[in-house]
């Protein structure tokens, strides 16, 4: 059968390098591929088409490893590149130019089944990671799980631990698990007792975030800058109460939750030790502003005797005849 394309109402350019990655492109991350090229941006995209944060996440994520797009200053944007004009003798020339400088996460689905197949290592490494996720690991899944062991450099077990970590606390979508290896690798978390020292910290840091948000009925998760000031209380062993306090000093002051202005205060009650509530109160009543001399001048001033004897004055009014 023979198609026919409207043309009617314009068109727009699509890299070579989209089409090439049709075979592994989820239909999320097509959808949102065209979105982004028709459109210049990915404002209102996840409206528009209907998918989640996560999805656009991952959808973005896809095609900035095969070298689609890529992230600058400004919000992420698609490559825009003007190709030379090639004959087709020089074009297939080129092929192979244009297919080996491949990014290493950009495995083929043959690719994969083959490092799963000749390493140990890997086969139990996805098989642990199916049976934590409590589902069968995607080519997506089993690609990013390689990428993070043979490029990242992180071990097995190193891996084993994030993934473990990341589902307990709810964050079992592959994107997130991605990300937290990248910081860990940045962080040289390379063995088991380096992983085990920071799950502590986050899981205290976690617990701690958690209990904020019951605490001041938050109906929200926390943003990246909060956490990082939750994080920062966290590490003084600061306890919920005394964060409660600075809580209750800032609605009074401000009228909302504001964890910048609640975090001059508990960063000023860490430096001078203070632990308690009790003694939080103690700090603010040795430290509130004493009254003003103008004011103190004014009270004392009304509690003298006056300048003038007011009986003297009326007695002398009494005995004194009006000028006609």
């Amino acid at each position: 059968m023979e198609y026919k394309f409207n043309w009617d109402n314009g068109v727009f350019a699509v890299p070579d390098c989209v089409a090439d990655g049709l075979k592994l492109a989820s239909g999320k991350a097509m959808k949102v591929i065209m979105y982004m090229l028709r459109f210049k941006t990915d404002e209102g995209i996840c409206e528009y088409l209907g998918i989640s944060e996560e999805d656009l996440e991952d959808s973005l994520s896809f095609w900035e490893q095969i070298g689609v797009i890529h992230k600058g200053d400004n919000p992420i944007s698609v490559v825009s590149v003007q190709p030379p004009v090639q004959t087709a003798a020089s074009a297939a020339e080129n092929i192979s130019a244009v297919i080996q400088p491949r990014p290493a996460k950009a495995l083929t689905g043959d690719e994969i089944a083959a490092r799963v197949n000749e390493s140990e290592e890997i086969r139990l490494l996805c098989s642990s990671v199916e049976g934590t996720l409590g589902r069968i690991l995607t080519f997506d899944d089993q690609r990013t799980l390689i990428w993070i062991h043979d490029h990242l450099g992180l071990k097995a077990e190193v891996i084993l631990m994030l993934v473990n970590y990341c589902t307990a606390i709810g964050k079992s979508n592959m994107h997130y698990i991605e990300k937290a290896a990248v910081t860990w690798s940045e962080e040289g978390i390379d063995d088991s007792q380096k992983a085990d020292n920071k799950i502590r910290i986050l899981q205290r840091n976690h617990t701690l975030a958690s209990r904020c948000i019951s605490r001041m009925n938050l109906n929200r998760q926390l943003t990246k800058k909060e956490n990082e000031i939750v994080g920062s209380w966290a590490d003084a062993d600061a306890d919920i109460e005394l964060i409660m306090n600075a809580y209750d000093r800032t609605v009074n002051s401000t009228g909302k939750v504001s964890f910048p202005y609640m975090n001059k205060i508990m960063a000023e009650w860490i430096a001078n030790g203070i632990k308690t509530p009790e003694e939080a109160d103690e700090y603010a009543a040795r430290n509130a502003p004493k009254k003003s001399s103008r004011q103190g001048g004014k009270n004392k001033k009304s509690d003298e005797t006056p300048s003038f004897d007011l009986d003297l004055i009326m007695e002398h009014a009494k005995n004194t005849s009006l000028i006609s």
